[in-house]
C-alpha cells in the first residue's frame, strides 16, 4: 500500500490496490459494500447507477434533443428566411433622391421649369440601373439562402436522425466529467434519501458517494442494475484466474508473498455478493492470510483521506538555450497555465537566433540552426509570453536558470518582472534530502512520471508542473543520523 491518488473518490491517501493504474483505497471499497448490502436488502428502497443514468438521459438529454428540435439550432424557426424582392417604389424614391444629388439644386430647378422630360429621362435611367443592382443582389441572397436552406434541413434530419448517438455522446460526456473532476460532479449531481421500509428511518447518500458509485461502475467494479452475478464455471474461473495471477506475477498484493510461502487465490475486491463483476479490474492475487483479513477490514488512521493540494492558478515556464552565459540566447520557450491541478494552455514554440548552437546543445535538445528558420524572433514573441504569464506565480526547475534570462530579456524589452518564481529544485532539496539527485528527470523518475521527452521546453515544462504538485503533496522527510 502507498499514497496515490484513488479512482474512485479522487483523494490523495493510501491506496489498497492498484490495477493497470486503476486504483482503490479501502474507504471506497467498504462504501461501495455497504451501498451493495443496502440494495441487496429489502429494508430498503435504493436507486440503481442505471437508474441514475436513465433519470440524466430522460429528463435532460432527451429534454435537450427535444429543445434542439423544437425551438434551438435544428428546429425549423431558426432557420433563415428567404430574402424580399426588391420593391420598385422604394427603388423610384431612391432614384428620385439619387437624379436631385447628382444635378445640384439650381440646375435641377432650372430643369423642372424648362426641361422635365431630360429629369424624367436621367431620373429612369437611374432607376434602371438601381434596379438591376438590386435584383442582381436579390437574386444572389436568394441562391445563398436556398443551398444554406438545404445544408440545414440536410443537418436537422440528420440529427433528427441520429437521436440514439446524439443521447450517446451526451451521456459518456456526462460519465467522463464525473469520472475525471470532483468539480464537475458537484455540478452534474445530487444528493439521494432513501427510506427504510420498515420503520420510515431515512439514510442520505451524498454526491460525493454518488460520484464514487457512478466512477465505480464505469471502471468496472460494480454491475449498473444492482444485479448479483453467478459465480463463473470452473473451466472460465480457472482462465481467468490464470490471467489474474499471472498479471499480477504471482503474488500478493498486500503482502508480496508467493506461492512458495503461501497459497494463492484470486479475490474480488468488491464482493459478488454487493454487486461486484468479474471485471478484470475487480479482480486481484491475495494470499490466503491476506484474502481472509481483508473480508473485515476497518479503516485506520493511516487510511483517512488526505487533501490534495492542487496549487491554485501557476504558470510553469522552462527554456532552452545557446549556453549558459549573459551572452547566450533563448532558441525555445514553454508556459503551462495550471489551475486546480490541470494544464489548461500553453504558449510557446522554437524562437529564431542567428547565433550558431554549439554542438553539445545540440544534441542535448536536438534544436538545430535549421530548424530555428522561418520561426518568429524574441522581440515578437516575448510582449505575448509576458501578457500569457501576466502577474501569476512563476514555476520552474532551476530558478537561477530560467530567471536570470527571463529578467535579462524584460529588461530588454522594458518589461518588469514581480511575478513570484517557485523553485521546484529548491522544494525538492528541501523536502526529499533523502535523494541523492534532485535533477528534473530524477525527480520525474521518483514520482513516477512517464512518457516524457527531457530538454526540450514543452516536455520539460509539463513535467515541471507535475513535479512541483507532487512536492506540494509530499511531507518533508528527514535523514535519520546513525
Amino acid at each position: 500500500m502507498s499514497h496515490d491518488y484513488c479512482s474512485i473518490c479522487l483523494n490523495f491517501t493510501i491506496v489498497k490496490f492498484t490495477i493497470d493504474n486503476i486504483s482503490i483505497c479501502q474507504r471506497c471499497i467498504n462504501d461501495i459494500n455497504k451501498y451493495g448490502k443496502m440494495l441487496r436488502s429489502a429494508q430498503w428502497s435504493i436507486f440503481t447507477i442505471e437508474s441514475i443514468i436513465n433519470e440524466y438521459k430522460n429528463d435532460i438529454v432527451e429534454f435537450n434533443y427535444e429543445y434542439e428540435i423544437t425551438e434551438g439550432r435544428y428546429s425549423l424557426k431558426s432557420m433563415p428566411l428567404l430574402p424580399k424582392e426588391p420593391n420598385m417604389d422604394e427603388v423610384m424614391r431612391l432614384a428620385e433622391v439619387e437624379t436631385k444629388n447628382s444635378i445640384g439644386i439650381l440646375k435641377g430647378m432650372y430643369w423642372s421649369i424648362f426641361n422635365k422630360e431630360k429629369i424624367f429621362k436621367t431620373q429612369m435611367s437611374v432607376f434602371d440601373n438601381l434596379y438591376h443592382y438590386e435584383i442582381k443582389i436579390y437574386q444572389q441572397n436568394k441562391k445563398d439562402v436556398l443551398l444554406l436552406l438545404e445544408k440545414l434541413k440536410i443537418e436537422r434530419d440528420n440529427f433528427i436522425a441520429n437521436k440514439s448517438q446524439y443521447i450517446d455522446e451526451k451521456l459518456s460526456s456526462w460519465i467522463e466529467s464525473i469520472v475525471n473532476d470532483k468539480d464537475d460532479a458537484n455540478s452534474l449531481l445530487f444528493k439521494r434519501i432513501i427510506i427504510n421500509n420498515y420503520n420510515s428511518e431515512t439514510f442520505t447518500f451524498g454526491i460525493a458517494w454518488i460520484a464514487k458509485l457512478i466512477r465505480a461502475y464505469h471502471l468496472g467494479f460494480i454491475t449498473g442494475d444492482g444485479s448479483v452475478l453467478e459465480r463463473l464455471l470452473d473451466d472460465e474461473r480457472k482462465k481467468v484466474n490464470l490471467a489474474i495471477l499471472k498479471r499480477d506475477k504471482h503474488q500478493c498484493q498486500l503482502c508480496g508473498e508467493t506461492y512458495q510461502h503461501r497459497g494463492l487465490d484470486v479475490h474480488h475486491i468488491i464482493h459478488l455478493d454487493y454487486c461486484g463483476t468479474h471485471n478484470l479490474n475487480n479482480l486481484i492475487t491475495l494470499c490466503v492470510v491476506c484474502h481472509s483479513k481483508q473480508h473485515s477490514h476497518k479503516i485506520t488512521n493511516a487510511e483517512k483521506v488526505k487533501k490534495i493540494r492542487r496549487g491554485g492558478v501557476f504558470v510553469v515556464v522552462d527554456i532552452e538555450t545557446t549556453g549558459f552565459s549573459n551572452n547566450d540566447e533563448i532558441i525555445e520557450i514553454a508556459a503551462i497555465l495550471f489551475e486546480n491541478g490541470y494544464a489548461k494552455r500553453k504558449f510557446g514554440g522554437l524562437i529564431y537566433s542567428d547565433r550558431t548552437i554549439p554542438p553539445l546543445v545540440e544534441k542535448i535538445t536536438g534544436i538545430t540552426n535549421q530548424m530555428l528558420i522561418g520561426r518568429p524572433t524574441m522581440d515578437y514573441v516575448f510582449p505575448r509570453f509576458m501578457r500569457f504569464i501576466n502577474n501569476l506565480d512563476i514555476v520552474v526547475h532551476n530558478k537561477s536558470f530560467d530567471e536570470r534570462f527571463i529578467k535579462r530579456y524584460a529588461d530588454k524589452y522594458g518589461f518588469i518582472i514581480e511575478n513570484h518564481f517557485i523553485d521546484t529544485l529548491d522544494l525538492a532539496r528541501r523536502k526529499l534530502p533523502h535523494l541523492t539527485s534532485h535533477k528534473l528527470q530524477d525527480l520525474a523518475f521518483y514520482f513516477d512520471i512517464k512518457g516524457i521527452n527531457f530538454h526540450r521546453a514543452y516536455d520539460d515544462a509539463i513535467t515541471t508542473g507535475k513535479v512541483y504538485l507532487s512536492l506540494i503533496n509530499t511531507k518533508k522527510t528527514s535523514l535519520k543520523r546513525k
